[in-house]
């Protein structure tokens, strides 16, 4: 949808709309049990090597996008031009989404994640993004 509605470019969204997307809050709670919170002390799963947890934690998170997807409806608002705003910011959070699990399991599956991360037109590789680039519009 990102090729055929916004010409390829990830679209940006509203200002107001990053902060209080429902993936932005999910994901940011999910990543503190990932990579852990140094802020709180909290050592997260990659850290204590619970790969288990992670992989259940990223479930989680795709589970989160779909349901995101499936409730926002972006190919219904694709057909309505006063929605085109909309349309972007849904877009936005599923290709920001896509970003952050394609870092996530990089570890997991490096190949496959190369080449989602060139698809979405990251600079670099994913091996080189560790958590520096894990939060949310970043």
């Amino acid at each position: 949808m990102i090729q055929q509605y916004c010409g390829g470019r990830i679209p940006k969204p509203t200002d107001s709309h990053v902060k209080s997307t429902i993936l932005n809050l999910a994901f940011t709670q999910e990543l503190g049990m990932i990579v852990g919170n140094n802020d709180l002390g909290e050592v997260g799963d990659y850290n204590t090597l619970n790969f288990s947890g992670v992989l259940q934690h990223i479930e989680r998170l795709i589970s989160n996008v779909d349901g995101y997807l499936v409730q926002q409806k972006p190919w219904a608002m694709a057909k309505d031009d006063a929605k085109v705003q909309d349309l972007a910011n849904v877009l936005y959070d599923a290709a920001e989404a896509l970003r952050i699990i394609t870092i996530l399991i990089h570890p997991i599956m490096p190949e496959s994640t190369e080449k989602i991360w060139k698809q979405l037109g990251q600079p670099g590789n994913s091996t080189k993004s560790a958590s520096d680039k894990l939060a949310w519009d970043s």
